[in-house]
């Protein structure tokens, strides 16, 4: 399991920790790369004493992203990949697929490197298989990575990484450029993506006056949610990056615009950065907000509260466990 986790970082370090995906987004049935790059694989390995842990593969167009995982797991392995189209990225285990936002590569200087590798600076060049290297340093309070070795040419491609927590680093084994794929290979709409099913659940809001229904508003004052679920109106709740990535996707499926919408992120730390802009009134969990989340046990988030006009119920489901048609038709409901 740690293995799995260390690979998860390295993961989250390549394909970056970005909140809404930006630009056009490549077609996922589109044969090919869309973007000036050539199609690069990379396999990396974690080692320790000799004996392999764990096992990636890498491949990327600088847009679209697939990867597969191989995990030991006793006498078992534990396998999983993820595909990724430059907007939505399905994470598909044994059980079926799931998506979620699509991860831009994490270049240094951004805030999604930042997070992952705090007050990074780069202390040398170097080569690794070949690859001409800029080696980075992480030293800042809670940073996941000690060090990091990027591709000179393709800096979105990372060769190494070092787990800060003192687990042995993923290294790049293998480098291939212009690589050939399938037409399909980079397609959310492949043979081998199988959506889990979305399961709404019908819900009966909290009600004004309980605990849960008066939180602090982003930028000042308060948001009664309870004005809300009345109908019609969509209540978005999860942390700030989920929220950010729920509601642009809900924009996405609408043409960009939005019906009566707010939102539930959890308040900043105390050392955070400020908080971007958001589209819509954002309320800050004070605590609270898991009352919310009891409605609806079981679904995943960002959670979504989709509340007709005039409804005594609303119906709960994760902004990500929807399809874009199946999203789209339950914002139609709202208005």
């Amino acid at each position: 399991m740690k293995a799995a986790k260390s690979l998860v970082v390295l993961a989250v370090l390549v394909a970056g920790c970005s909140v809404a995906p930006t630009g056009t987004p490549s077609p996922t049935s589109s044969a090919g790369s869309v973007s000036a790059a050539p199609i690069v694989r990379v396999k990396y390995e974690m080692r320790l004493n000799g004996k392999q842990l764990s096992s990636q593969e890498f491949v990327t167009d600088g847009v679209r992203t697939r990867s597969s995982y191989v995990v030991p797991d006793g006498k078992r392995e534990k396998t999983w990949f993820t595909v990724a189209d430059g907007v939505t990225e399905a994470t598909c285990e044994p059980n079926g697929c799931r998506r979620g936002p699509d991860e831009r590569p994490s270049l240094p200087g951004s805030p999604q490197f930042e997070r992952s590798c705090p007050q990074a600076k780069q202390t040398s060049t170097g080569e690794l298989l070949g690859r001409p290297t800029t080696v980075w340093s992480c030293a800042g309070t809670g940073s996941q990575l000690s060090d990091v070795v990027r591709d000179a040419e393709f800096p979105f491609i990372v060769l190494s990484a070092t787990p800060a927590n003192g687990f042995p680093p993923l290294s790049a084994t293998s480098f291939e450029a212009g690589v050939t794929v399938p037409p399909d290979y980079f397609s959310l709409d492949g043979p081998d993506v199988t959506f889990i099913a979305a399961k709404p659940a019908t819900v009966t809001p909290l009600k004004p006056g309980q605990p849960g229904t008066v939180m602090p508003k982003l930028g000042g004052g308060e948001l009664r949610l309870t004005d809300y679920t009345k109908g019609p109106a969509i209540l978005v709740l999860g942390d700030q990056d989920g929220v950010r990535s729920g509601l642009a996707r809900m924009q996405r499926v609408t043409g960009g615009t939005l019906p009566t919408v707010i939102a539930v992120a959890d308040a900043p730390g105390p050392d955070s950065e400020p908080a971007e802009p958001f589209p819509v009134p954002v309320a800050l969990d004070d605590g609270t907000g898991k009352l919310w989340y009891e409605l609806a046990t079981g679904q995943s988030r960002p959670l979504a509260l989709f509340c007709q006009a005039a409804a005594t119920t609303c119906t709960a489901v994760g902004v990500w466990d929807l399809s874009d048609a199946e999203l789209a038709a339950e914002m139609a409901k709202v208005g």
